[in-house]
């Protein structure tokens, strides 16, 4: 009875009825994006101690869910998530990084005309005070980043991009033939060191994939996430493990081991079982020119 009572009143309008505040949303929100993988993953540069400095961005966008709509169509932009980060190790730890969003009343990021920019006053004791205010050349970020006690100008690559020798499975991959649902996976691998990995991951959504019952609607757009930080272990024997949606607080990440093929092109293992998936054989292809979305759509 009080759960109709309460129910009524909500949708009689009643005195219980009240209206749920509105998520903040980014001031770019519909904005076109032409090129969403060579703006999101991991950039940075050495901290002239030992460690590394930079950014990682996280880019949601939405594509038309209708395959006639979707072609030719860029994505267009929800919301970006900035990750500021001073790592002192090989791999990025708890407290290595601060997150932030462009859609913060607080503590906003704004992106525009290829600058990026950010402001964050220490509140606390124990906080860091943050400033970025970075400009997009050449595939790196040149300008200023503050974190803390690092305050310096730099010039932010991808991890690697100063090594002279790469490992076999740096690059772009594309899982092959292993469409899960409607999203494509796709993986970021770079070398930090000569013996140390990271990688970022994207999830593509392909219009058409998806089949509808019949008198189901589907929404007009469907998400899109690039930049999705990872864990990568490569071992003494050539096998590869990947964690995808290691960092995301949300279960469940998912697991794959396997090893480069003979050709250099392909990845081939398993997908592991785990909480939110089968165990499953994959290959994943390597894609030029650090690319899954061409051909995608």
């Amino acid at each position: 009875m009080l759960q109709k009572l309460v129910l009524g009143l909500l949708l009689g309008g009643g005195i219980l009825a009240q209206q749920v505040p509105s998520q903040p949303t980014s001031p770019y929100a519909g904005m076109p994006v032409l090129h969403p993988e060579s703006l999101s993953g991991l950039w940075e540069a050495s901290d002239n101690r030992g460690g590394a400095v930079g950014i990682l961005l996280t880019l949601r966008t939405t594509v038309p869910t209708d395959p006639l709509a979707a072609s030719g169509a860029p994505d267009s932009w929800v919301d970006l998530s900035v990750g500021v980060f001073q790592r002192r190790g090989a791999a990025l730890r708890f407290g290595d990084t601060n997150y932030f969003m462009d859609s913060s009343d607080t503590a906003p990021v704004r992106f525009e005309h290829g600058r990026l920019t950010l402001h964050f006053a220490a509140r606390m004791p124990d906080s860091l005070a943050v400033d970025l205010d970075l400009e997009q050349r050449d595939q790196a970020w040149v300008g200023r980043l503050h974190r803390g006690q690092f305050d310096s100008a730099v010039t932010l690559r991808r991890p690697g991009a100063s090594l002279n020798v790469v490992a076999p499975v740096v690059g772009t991959w594309r899982e092959h033939d292993s469409l899960v649902g409607s999203d494509l996976s796709c993986i970021h691998l770079a070398e930090q060191s000569p013996d140390g990995l990271t990688g970022w991951s994207d999830s593509i959504y392909v219009p058409g994939r998806v089949r509808f019952a019949p008198g189901v609607h589907p929404l007009a757009t469907t998400p899109n996430v690039y930049g999705r930080l990872m864990k990568v272990q490569l071992q003494p024997d050539g096998n590869i493990q990947l964690e995808l949606g290691a960092f995301s607080g949300v279960c469940c990440s998912r697991h794959f081991a396997g090893r480069l093929a003979e050709n250099g092109q392909d990845l081939l293992g398993d997908w592991i079982a785990g909480p939110n998936q089968i165990q499953r054989q994959a290959s994943w292809t390597k894609m030029p020119a650090g690319s899954c979305r061409s051909g995608a759509m």
